[in-house]
């Protein structure tokens, strides 16, 4: 990236990586404030001109000895790489890195002079002693995985036709998700697997939970057990009538959100709703409440009882004042995602014609839209904010926010 000339009295937005090896004297005299950065990258001969920056927050600095090589996301350290006639650099990775597992010590010598990591690093056993040399800092964790056995570079579903194709005795290492779709054959399971690495999560029916927490040696972020005779529903799950009485299961296990829409009887969601396991939000009439009492474990599912009609944010949105006038009677606001309302919208108004207010994400208003929301609060799991305080004012001689910043 190109180093960026300043204007005297430049304001600089919030800064995700900041590199200033290539800075003088020159270039900090011209700058007047640096909002919030990320990670500061630094030289030895650049140090000295840390003090002199007006910063915000700062999370990480790193120095390094030669100009580097800055990547903003993820970066794989593979073969191909040492066959591309590479020469060592310092990284900087601000994202994960990964290095599969046939790179060996000598060729991670060729590739990589210095590293500093702020995210997650995953590598082969066999290459932590020069890892390791040449790691210069890490904010995040490291992970080692073993590279012998069947190396699986990527998420596994683990069905019966992959089993079978299995040599016995295998040791599985997953560098990613391991997902179990449906029962396995418990003799086949125990026969084809010897051991089990997963370097991320796994998800398996309740019958093979304790043949794979038995072959388990490491990694694995965490287990998530479907309960025997659940139907498995990955997907934002919309139950209304024409989809209850289509429902294959009357046992539910969903990973992510549920409504059950107000057209839904009472009868009819305790004739074909046995049982609800939620991971995510449900959303529910209140007049149902009592029926889903019975469906599922309340306090251990995150719900809310919304009354007349209901308003479900899940991305970003803008509340304008004309939304009330088309609205019939009152509206219970649920907000997942990102919510800001327009200051036309009077504070009455929000008083007046919202039932309830349950926050899990992030709502920007201003102090009296908040008075008013705060008196429909029900749940508020997430963040408000002053729409004045975000609001910032760009001048000639401002740069916004940047990922990426050279100076």
């Amino acid at each position: 990236m190109d180093k960026v000339q300043m204007k005297p009295g430049t304001v600089i937005g919030n800064v995700n990586v900041l590199d200033i090896t290539r800075a003088t004297e020159d270039t900090f005299s011209a700058i007047q404030k640096i909002g919030s950065v990320n990670i500061l990258i630094y030289s030895r001969e650049t140090a000295h001109f840390v003090p002199l920056l007006s910063l915000g927050n700062l999370n990480a600095m790193v120095e390094v000895q030669t100009t580097p090589r800055v990547t903003v996301g993820n970066l794989v350290i593979s073969k191909e790489s040492v066959r591309e006639g590479i020469e060592p650099a310092s990284y900087v990775v601000v994202g994960n890195v990964m290095v599969e597992p046939d790179v060996s010590a000598a060729d991670f010598e060729k590739i990589v002079g210095s590293l500093a990591v702020v995210g997650q690093l995953v590598y082969p056993s066999t290459v932590a002693g020069v890892l390791h040399s040449r790691l210069m800092q890490l904010v995040g964790n490291s992970v080692a995985y073993p590279a012998n056995g069947r190396v699986m570079k990527a998420s596994v579903n683990l069905d019966e036709g992959f089993l079978a194709a299995l040599e016995e005795g295998t040791e599985l290492v997953v560098l990613g998700s391991l997902r179990v779709p449906q029962v396995l054959p418990a003799e086949l399971l125990e026969r084809k697997i010897a051991s089990l690495y997963v370097l991320g999560s796994v998800r398996c029916p309740e019958e093979n939970q304790a043949a794979i927490r038995a072959r388990l040696t490491g990694g694995i972020e965490r287990m998530v057990v479907i309960p025997s005779g659940h139907m498995l529903v990955e997907k934002d799950l919309v139950l209304d009538k024409a989809t209850l009485d289509a429902l294959p299961g009357s046992k539910l296990y969903c990973l992510a959100g549920v409504q059950i829409v107000p057209d839904v009887g009472a009868d009819q969601l305790d004739a074909r709703l046995e049982r609800l396991v939620a991971n995510d939000l449900v959303l529910c009439p209140k007049a149902l409440s009592g029926v889903l009492s019975h469906k599922c474990n309340l306090l251990e599912t995150k719900a809310v009882f919304y009354e007349e009609t209901l308003w479900l944010i899940n991305g970003e949105e803008h509340l304008v004042a004309s939304r009330f006038e088309y609205l019939e009677g009152k509206a219970t606001l649920v907000v997942n995602g990102e919510l800001t309302i327009d200051t036309e919208v009077e504070p009455r108004m929000l008083a007046e014609r919202l039932v309830s207010v349950h926050n899990f994400g992030e709502i920007v208003c201003s102090t009296a839209q908040r008075g008013a929301l705060d008196a429909r609060m029900r749940l508020n799991e997430g963040e408000i904010k002053d729409s004045a305080a975000v609001e910032e004012p760009w001048g000639e001689n401002t740069i916004g926010n940047v990922n990426h910043l050279v100076l």
